[in-house]
């Protein structure tokens, strides 16, 4: 018998997508880019990045601005 109605676990799916997908673009075009271009890094490229690598390219941005002293913006 086939229940009608909503389901909690119905909502996985789109949990999973916004964690995976859309908080690291959000992460990645609104603190990233602006951090990045601050410190004289391509904060355009830190932010596309974040499109296919999504949470590494965070994490790599990371790593690199901890190991990077900040210089003067081009």
């Amino acid at each position: 018998m086939h229940m009608v109605g909503f389901h909690w676990f119905d909502l996985f799916p789109l949990c999973t997508t916004v964690v995976i997908i859309l908080i690291p673009l959000v992460i990645g075009f609104v603190w990233i880019r602006p951090d990045a271009d601050m410190r004289g890094q391509p904060g355009w490229l830190w932010a596309v990045l974040t499109l296919p690598l999504s949470w590494l390219a965070i994490l790599a941005y990371l790593v690199v601005r901890a190991l990077v002293p900040p210089t003067t913006p081009r």
